[in-house]
């Protein structure tokens, strides 16, 4: 029962430091696409750089995570195989897809401003229906 507990402490710690790190993220581009800076161009490749790598990490930790033997075993899913449940589903789309559209949004500032559209088109109609 303490390995347990000491498990999900672990695990815990390891999905706060992904969180972490994800939204890290965020500011990091806010920083290299509205503050005048002489090289920008640069500053922006190195986020996208470590954006990349960040997504790739938390992404390969997550299917590792989710296919491990002793937590398969926890949370009463099969060992060895990847199950695309709910709580896996939700880790990948927030901390990979996330902050890959970010990376296409800072990019390509168009896609930003039609994702902005579609997301305050959904809100009001969500708002507005229930």
């Amino acid at each position: 029962m303490r390995l347990v507990a000491f498990i999900q402490y672990i695990r815990t710690h390891l999905a706060n430091l992904v969180a972490v790190s994800t939204a890290a993220l965020l500011p990091a581009f806010w920083a290299t696409n509205f503050y005048p800076l002489k090289d920008s161009r640069f500053l922006l490749m190195l986020v996208i750089v470590v954006a990349s790598a960040t997504t790739s990490i938390a992404a390969y930790v997550f299917v590792q995570m989710n296919r491990n033997y002793v937590l398969s075993k926890m949370e009463h899913t099969s060992p060895g195989r990847v199950n695309w449940d709910s709580g896996f589903v939700t880790s990948l789309l927030v901390h990979v897809a996330l902050p890959l559209l970010a990376v296409l949004a800072v990019k390509f500032p168009e896609l930003g401003r039609a994702w902005t559209a579609v997301i305050s088109a959904v809100s009001v109609s969500r708002s507005a229906g229930g």
